[in-house]
């Protein structure tokens, strides 16, 4: 993780509890819907675990892996609009 480079920006972090990841993200522009793709930990969600939205959204998304066959890492797009907070869970 790092501090954001530039304004406005997407701020995800998570917290893991006895094997259980919870991702939060927020979108701090006021005006603009931001598409992102938070990573999160691979040895913990294979490719197509789902992860529930608990607040700020609805619905699910999906744990992908990069198109690159060499690179093991594991995120979820996330649609945010302006000033939108998500915190989410993976289910099961």
């Amino acid at each position: 993780f790092d501090l954001p480079a530039a304004q406005p920006c997407t701020l995800a972090f998570s917290r893991l509890l006895a094997r259980r990841e919870v991702l939060v993200a927020y979108n701090t522009s006021t005006t603009e819907g931001r598409r992102e793709a938070v990573v999160v930990d691979a040895g913990l969600h294979p490719e197509g675990a789902r992860f529930e939205c608990l607040y700020g959204g609805h619905g699910d998304v999906v744990a992908e892996r990069s198109p690159d066959p060499s690179n093991g890492t594991r995120f979820v797009t996330l649609d945010l609009a302006p000033m939108q907070l998500v915190v989410l869970r993976r289910l099961g």
